[in-house]
């Protein structure tokens, strides 16, 4: 169950329930929509989990789904526009998706890499939003991550990183922090 408590500690309001599991609750930036990612047993989230968005016209299924393919669905993020930002393996490699409402679902990135992984842990995210849009993400292919700068235009650029894996990201402003590791170097 997704709930809201209230801060004064006066009571709680169900939001979301009836699924066997649930991660990843995000308020939007304008804090008038909810996305919620969630599966049922005996399924894994990474073989069939599903990502969900509660408008002002009701709860909008955006990928995956109990009656849909399987489709492992993960690190939901709004972007500082309203759009919501996921990684879906509906085409056979966790690929970067964004969703508007007006636009619906769009794929982003389409290079061969996995951006998304599977949820062994809650709260890693593999790519971060940079203050003026742009997006920077860790792909992983062939056993090694690549950090990428994907442009408004759709442009991606390979950014130099010296080391193998990304364990996760975040971004303030133009900044971006990450824990990454090399075969020499911890993390």
């Amino acid at each position: 169950t997704i709930v809201a408590l209230n801060l004064d500690g006066s009571g709680s309001a169900t939001l979301v329930e009836g699924a066997d599991f649930y991660a990843s609750a995000r308020v939007s930036p304008e804090g008038r929509r909810l996305a919620w990612l969630s599966w049922n047993h005996p399924h894994m989230p990474w073989d069939a989990s599903t990502l969900k968005v509660q408008t002002a016209m009701g709860v909008v299924t955006l990928a995956g789904g109990v009656d849909g393919p399987n489709e492992g669905v993960c690190q939901p993020r709004w972007a500082a526009d309203g759009s919501l930002w996921f990684c879906s393996d509906r085409e056979d490699w966790w690929s970067l998706y964004r969703w508007t409402a007006e636009r619906g679902v769009e794929q982003m990135f389409d290079r061969p890499g996995e951006i998304g992984e599977p949820k062994w842990g809650f709260g890693n995210m593999r790519y971060a939003f940079l203050a003026d849009g742009r997006v920077v993400l860790a792909v992983l292919h062939e056993g090694i991550d690549t950090l990428c700068l994907l442009d408004h235009d759709g442009s991606v650029v390979d950014l130099p990183l010296g080391s193998t894996r990304v364990e996760g990201m975040s971004s303030a402003g133009d900044m971006v922090v990450l824990m990454a590791s090399s075969p020499a170097v911890e993390p």
